[in-house]
C-alpha cells in the first residue's frame, strides 16, 4: 500500500481509470535484461487487471524508423497509448543521444492519440515525453508495478485486518 501512496500523477486524470472497452497499445522502453522482466510483469498485471484488447510491445535505442513506423501503422486503431519507461540508472537516459532518440520513437508511437506515460524508477526524462497524463513510481519493484496497475484500472488496495 505505501508504493500506492507514493505514486505520483500529473495531467488530464479524466483518462482514469482505464475504460473496459479501449483498446490498447502498451510499449515498455527498456535498455537491460532486469527492465525486461519489469516490462513483462507490467504487461502481465496490466492484462489481468484490465481486461481490455491490448497489444504489448518492448522498444529500446536500437529500433528503426521503419519498425517504428509499422508498429505506429497499426497504433493508430487503439484508443489509448501506454508508453512505460524503466529506467533506473541516470546516466542510460540522459545523454543526449539517447534522450533525443526515446522521445522521437513515443512521439511517433503515440502521435495523436490519448497517451499515458509511466516512469519507474527514474522521471527525469518525463519533460520530454508528450502525453495527456504520467504517472511517476520510485522504483522497477513488483509492488511499483502493482500499484500503478492499480491507478490505471481505478482500483484502490485493500487491507484487511486479521483477528
Amino acid at each position: 500500500m505505501l508504493e500506492y501512496k507514493s505514486i505520483v500523477t500529473e495531467g488530464d486524470t479524466t483518462v482514469l481509470p482505464i475504460d473496459e472497452g479501449f483498446k490498447l497499445a502498451v510499449f515498455a522502453f527498456v535498455d537491460s535484461d532486469e527492465q525486461f522482466q519489469s516490462g513483462a510483469t507490467f504487461f502481465r498485471f496490466l492484462a489481468q487487471a484490465l481486461e481490455n484488447d491490448c497489444d504489448f510491445g518492448f522498444v529500446d535505442e536500437n529500433i528503426t524508423i521503419p519498425e517504428i513506423d509499422s508498429i505506429a501503422e497499426n497504433v493508430g486503431k487503439v484508443d489509448v497509448v501506454i508508453l512505460a519507461f524503466f529506467y533506473q540508472r541516470y546516466d542510460s537516459v540522459h545523454t543526449g543521444t539517447n534522450k533525443e532518440k526515446l522521445s522521437g520513437i513515443a512521439a511517433r508511437l503515440s502521435a495523436g492519440l490519448k497517451t499515458v506515460s509511466v516512469f519507474f524508477g527514474n522521471a527525469m526524462m518525463k519533460h520530454n515525453i508528450k502525453s495527456n497524463l504520467t504517472i511517476c513510481t520510485k522504483s522497477l519493484s513488483e509492488s511499483s508495478i502493482a500499484a500503478v496497475t492499480l491507478v490505471l484500472s481505478g482500483r484502490t488496495p485493500t487491507v484487511e485486518k486479521f483477528t
